[in-house]
């Protein structure tokens, strides 16, 4: 495994490839990029099995997730530790799930059969914004259609998943790579102070608060997600770059 990390893009709930869509070509000027898929996975541990298996077999990986794609990150380290060089977390909660949240996600799930998946991704883009902050169009735009591409079973799938994940908390103090927590101060979703100490449990965290975000960093403020995210992988990527460039063998 002493090829070019491969940087893993996991989207969150109800999210595909186009959250990521204003990180993709910066990233690429640091390594390979690789948006998971999930293909109807309704475990965590199954969707980090799909996301790994679109990587190749002997590639190290820096798991780059937000929300729902930070605990696919976490199920990564849980289940193939040896393969992560480093994680990002976007907007990520670490704890078990809600009584309350899974009714909540319940309710929005019989919303979906009722007025139709846009119907609940214009109820998401008023969540994930604070609730003073103005909702540009092609914010909510984004959202239902990346909403409407999961679709009701997808939803359904994700929902799922959510309710069965693991507590990752007693996982946190392990992780021995580096890891960048990236939170939005507007986040009504996962909050700012529990995003601090998780990363206040990580040996190796990078906390940063974006002032200007909510919950979906990537598309609420995409220049600042990628100066963070190039910052903080320079030094993570640079040695395997340099591990890569000397021959392991003579000719």
């Amino acid at each position: 495994m002493n090829g070019p990390l491969t940087l893993l893009l996991l989207p969150g709930t109800l999210c595909n490839g186009r959250v990521w869509a204003g990180q993709i070509d910066a990233l690429r000027a640091v390594g390979p990029v690789v948006v998971a898929q999930y293909d109807g996975a309704d475990t965590i541990g199954a969707m980090a099995q799909h996301a790994l298996s679109s990587v190749e077999a002997d590639a190290r990986v820096v798991p780059i997730g937000l929300s729902m794609g930070g605990m696919v990150a976490l199920e990564i380290w849980r289940t193939a530790r040896p393969r992560v060089a480093a994680m990002a977390l976007l907007a990520t909660n670490p704890l078990p799930d809600t009584l309350a949240r899974h009714a909540s996600r319940n309710r929005q799930i019989q919303d979906a059969v009722g007025h139709g998946m846009p119907f609940v991704a214009q109820q998401l883009a008023r969540a994930y914004c604070d609730s003073n902050a103005e909702r540009p169009e092609e914010f909510v735009a984004d959202i239902i259609s990346m909403a409407s591409s999961i679709g009701l079973d997808g939803f359904r799938a994700q929902s799922a998943a959510l309710a069965t994940r693991h507590d990752y908390r007693p996982l946190l103090g392990s992780i021995n790579v580096p890891v960048l927590v990236m939170a939005g101060k507007h986040d009504r979703i996962c909050g700012l102070h529990a995003q601090q100490q998780m990363a206040a449990a990580i040996p190796d965290a990078t906390f940063e608060a974006l002032s200007e975000a909510g919950h979906l960093i990537p598309l609420q403020v995409p220049d600042e997600t990628n100066r963070l995210l190039l910052q903080w992988l320079v030094h993570i990527v640079q040695p395997h770059a340099t591990l890569a460039a000397t021959p392991s063998r003579l000719p």
